[in-house]
């Protein structure tokens, strides 16, 4: 309920809050930088984006990464609601960094029986060569079944730590084969390495 409420009143204010963000803020980044599109949580700002990577195919699953965009922004703070209802809106002072990968599946044969779900993609940049799951509470969630037969876009949101955004230049995916019924890869793991 809280989700559907904010995604409401931000998009309702979203004009007027654009509008006193251009007066008051200095952009963040290269003057392409746009704001991104997750409202509901708070404010985003897109600060790189990479498009037309190559596919990923693991076994009948093949994985367009769309684009690979650089985030950064702020949370709401936790008194939206009576903020709001003061006509002000607050965000949490510590800024967040992400890397969120849109993802588009599609599948050359049948995939029942397999499992393939988020824990199948992981990333890793040339600033921390550790793969990492994508963070659950942002990213899509892959169900079974849910991918054969139809295009599907999902997006994962991989958190950064440690290091600012505009340091990374490359990122690496890698993607783990499904696996059948009994615990046996179907295909090869792939991995793609592309620049930001």
């Amino acid at each position: 309920m809280m989700f559907v409420f904010l995604s409401i009143l931000v998009s309702c204010s979203n004009n007027q809050e654009q509008s006193k963000e251009k007066q008051s803020e200095e952009p963040i980044g290269p003057e392409e930088n746009h704001e991104g599109s997750w409202y509901s949580f708070g404010r985003f700002y897109s600060i790189e984006q990479a498009t037309d990577i190559e596919k990923i195919k693991v076994g009948p699953i093949t994985l367009t990464i769309e684009s690979a965009e650089l985030i950064r922004g702020n949370y709401y703070a936790d008194n939206i609601m009576e903020t709001y209802d003061q006509g002000i809106i607050e965000y949490e002072d510590e800024e967040q960094e992400f890397v969120n990968l849109l993802v588009k599946f599609t599948t050359t044969d049948s995939i029942e029986g397999l499992t393939f779900d988020n824990s199948h993609i992981s990333l890793a940049t040339n600033m921390d060569d550790q793969f990492e799951k994508p963070y659950k509470n942002l990213s899509g969630f892959i169900t079974d079944g849910y991918l054969e037969d139809n295009p599907n876009t999902f997006s994962f949101v991989f958190p950064i730590k440690g290091f600012k955004i505009e340091e990374i230049e490359f990122i690496k995916v890698h993607v783990k084969a499904p696996i059948d019924q009994n615990g046996n890869s179907v295909g090869e793991d792939a991995e793609i390495e592309f620049e930001i």
